[in-house]
């Protein structure tokens, strides 16, 4: 079985922006995104690279959405769409979103509850978000991840002291 060409284009844009061409990535899943409309990943990584290089959360925004309702598979989605909501402190927004994601076989558990925990870091419950942290590490497979958590919750504890 040979790939499609939207496979190919995929791939070839994948291996783009992870050779560290953005805009010739960009205009690959741009490409993608008009061509085949149902393939929400090329969506969701346009939406990556519209959030975190071209600083556009409004364009970032509606590509995460596109992915979503084309690609519900591709859960990386959800969790750059919850990055977003935490850039603009959306609180309500992306506790909501994080609730409905949680429940969604395939989806990292260690990053949503890693984006609860920094969520509620970022309003001030910091043993809120040392629970949340508790729990990413009981879902994490790596070493690096889990130190990583480990750190957020000393992070929070010292928070404690200043409020």
């Amino acid at each position: 079985m040979s790939l499609s060409e939207a496979e190919k284009l995929f791939f070839k844009a994948v291996s783009t922006f992870k050779e560290g061409n953005i805009i010739a990535a960009a205009d690959l899943f741009s490409e993608i995104a008009s061509k085949y409309p149902d393939i929400g990943k090329a969506h969701g990584y346009l939406g990556l690279l519209y959030f975190d290089y071209f600083k556009d959360p409004v364009i970032a925004e509606e590509n995460f959405k596109n992915a979503i309702s084309s690609s519900p598979e591709f859960t990386e989605s959800y969790l750059y769409y919850a990055q977003l909501l935490l850039s603009q402190e959306r609180f309500a927004e992306m506790n909501a979103h994080l609730n409905k994601v949680s429940e969604i076989p395939g989806v990292k558990k260690n990053e949503v509850y890693e984006l609860f925990g920094r969520m509620n870091e970022l309003m001030g419950k910091y043993d809120e978000a040392i629970d949340f942290y508790k729990k990413a590490i009981k879902y994490s497979f790596s070493d690096e991840d889990i130190v990583s958590y480990e750190k957020a919750m000393a992070r929070c504890n010292t928070k404690k002291k200043y409020v």
